[in-house]
């Protein structure tokens, strides 16, 4: 058993050790956040293009040649797959993308599948994709 006067020397390397986690902590923190600030993260833009261009070999050029995607706060990416064009249209929310997917739908004359809607990407293809067109859009989905 431990006498009061042993527990009494103990609570002074108590209180400093947990002062010292606290301080690392507390570094973590404000280290985390200085880092955040100075190294902010790419945009999904910036990601999606850099999937196609590196892991697809695909050719993508950025920026919107249409009103309607000028109208994306995401930015736009237009490259072609297997021979089918196709216009990646970022926005920053699921709302904004389906208003955009039906601006494209009203003034579309493609067939019916041309423009899809793909979390908050709107695809707008020049003809009917296949599944494996799809499929390299949505593996650099970010």
């Amino acid at each position: 058993m431990i006498e009061a006067s042993e527990q009494q020397q103990e609570w002074p390397f108590l209180r400093v050790s947990l002062l010292v986690v606290s301080a690392f902590l507390l570094l973590e923190l404000v280290g985390t956040e200085v880092d955040r600030r100075i190294n902010p993260s790419p945009s999904s833009l910036a990601l999606t293009t850099k999937c196609l261009r590196n892991e697809k070999r695909l050719v993508v050029e950025t920026g919107a040649i249409d009103p309607i995607g000028k109208t994306a706060d995401g930015g736009v990416a237009r490259t072609r797959i297997e021979g089918n064009g196709v216009t990646i249209v970022i926005a920053s929310s699921e709302a904004k993308a389906k208003k955009i997917a039906g601006y494209y739908s009203a003034v579309s004359g493609g067939p019916e599948d041309a423009i899809q809607l793909w979390k908050h990407d709107v695809l707008v293809w020049e003809g009917s994709p296949s599944p494996t067109q799809q499929q390299t859009v949505y593996d650099c989905y970010y």
